[in-house]
């Protein structure tokens, strides 16, 4: 090859060789609009019974339930705890510790009887819980009503401390319905003194087809009623129809008695008036009896 073709190839393969190279490039940031996938993970915690599995919530709607159901000791066994303090009124004595506070448990339950027991509130924060209900119970004979607010503070998933704030409870006043159908009940019974006692006021004035003689006054119409009760033998009083109309009832009554040695059949309506929850005023309305025949 001739000397200078050679070194113009040699000139032209340098060139390419230049040209070719590439040199590093820089990074770069990256361009606002360039997509950058991100992921967020939220998590939600709740505090959990450790022995159940159920969270607070679960367990508070269970220990109402158990309430409700007449199930208090049972509830009582599973959700408190050990160490459980309980106050009433601000009050905790005789009630440190669980074995205390089921013996008081205990007496409530074999006395009480629940009607129900509505939940008015409802609040749970963290392992703090509360609720306001209203019972309707029957305790050593008598009928109550009591609203009071209950504070749970919650540990290992059980109640460690509880408080009962609440006025005094007040029996629950007859209505009107209630009375006269224990008077029904009481002359279904054979006890008529008993209910006369009872729901008949004062100054009741009594009237039997329309008269009322010697029939004034609770003294004379309790003599009235002794006379029947000392000979008569009630073996049935059927209600036929019922009214209840405000401070005024009325019966229809079939009634099928033994009075004097002879059986009796015989119906009639009877009207009241009430006043202060006590009969003031009433009036029977029959035809004559008859006796019947074999």
């Amino acid at each position: 090859m001739p000397l200078n073709l050679k070194k113009k190839l040699s000139k032209i393969f340098k060139k390419d060789k230049k040209d070719k190279s590439t040199k590093p490039q820089e990074n770069k940031p990256l361009d606002e609009k360039t997509p950058v996938a991100t992921t967020t993970i939220t998590t939600t915690t709740a505090t959990v019974n450790v022995a159940s599995n159920e969270t607070i919530e679960q367990s508070l709607n269970a220990i109402i339930k158990g309430i409700q159901s007449n199930k208090i000791l049972e509830v009582f066994d599973k959700y408190y705890h050990d160490e459980v303090v309980m106050y009433e009124n601000g009050t905790s004595e005789n009630r440190t510790g669980k074995a205390a506070n089921r013996k008081a448990e205990e007496g409530f339950v074999n006395n009480a009887t629940i009607h129900s027991a509505v939940v008015n509130k409802l609040l749970i924060t963290g392992n703090n819980t509360s609720y306001e209900m209203t019972m309707d119970f029957t305790y050593g004979g008598h009928r109550i009503q009591k609203t009071q607010w209950a504070f749970q503070e919650w540990k290992d998933g059980k109640i460690i401390k509880e408080e009962f704030l609440y006025g005094e409870p007040k029996p629950q006043s007859e209505t009107v319905e209630d009375s006269f159908k224990s008077i029904i009940k009481g002359i279904q019974d054979n006890k008529i003194l008993e209910v006369f006692d009872k729901y008949y006021h004062d100054e009741i004035v009594m009237y039997e087809n329309g008269k009322s003689e010697n029939r004034t006054g609770k003294a004379s119409n309790r003599k009235a009623e002794e006379g029947f009760v000392n000979n008569a033998t009630i073996h049935s009083a059927v209600v036929n129809k019922l009214l209840i109309t405000g401070n005024n009832t009325g019966y229809e009554m079939t009634m099928d008695f033994t009075y004097g040695g002879h059986r009796i059949q015989k119906t009639q309506w009877a009207f009241q008036e009430w006043k202060d929850g006590k009969i003031i005023k009433e009036e029977f309305l029959y035809g004559e009896p008859k006796a019947e025949t074999k």
